[in-house]
């Protein structure tokens, strides 16, 4: 996502107003994926604690 917003920077800027949307679209998508670690451990825990075997 760094590589994709770095690469949107260096473009020529059309309009002023791309910037904080990008901005803003850069940090949602980080936010996505570095969500996805977090809750497969937290399957992982509530399965363990239920006895069921870990999720894949």
């Amino acid at each position: 996502m760094a590589r994709a917003g770095a690469a949107f920077f260096a473009l020529p800027q059309l309009h002023p107003s791309d910037t904080p949307d990008v901005v803003d679209a850069v940090h949602v998508m980080q936010r996505i994926l570095m969500q996805r670690p977090a809750f497969k451990q937290y399957r992982r825990w509530g399965e363990e604690e239920e006895g069921g075997s870990p999720a894949s």
